[in-house]
């Protein structure tokens, strides 16, 4: 299932990190270079799968621990309704 950023979500990079910034909230949300790069991918991508099929060939990672932290940052992403999963009409 795919994965869409919010329209009201604003990106920018800043020495590596990632600072998300919910344009309709006004929320802040920062993003380490590992869930900046993450981040990175969805936005290209927008398939969480291939996410993590990528960052195993970039990261020297436990392809379990990688797919619990990946699955940790959707739901705050979700959470925080700055992505959200389904199908586009």
């Amino acid at each position: 299932m795919n994965m869409y950023v919010s329209p009201t979500v604003i990106s920018a990079d800043v020495d590596g990190d990632v600072v998300l910034l919910d344009a309709k909230s006004g929320d802040y949300f920062g993003l380490n270079p590992v869930a900046a790069r993450a981040w990175a991918l969805l936005t290209e991508t927008r398939d969480p799968d291939l996410v993590h099929a990528r960052m195993l060939q970039e990261f020297d990672v436990d392809a379990d621990v990688l797919a619990r932290d990946l699955s940790a940052l959707w739901m705050q992403l979700s959470s925080a309704q700055l992505v959200t999963a389904g199908e586009r009409e």
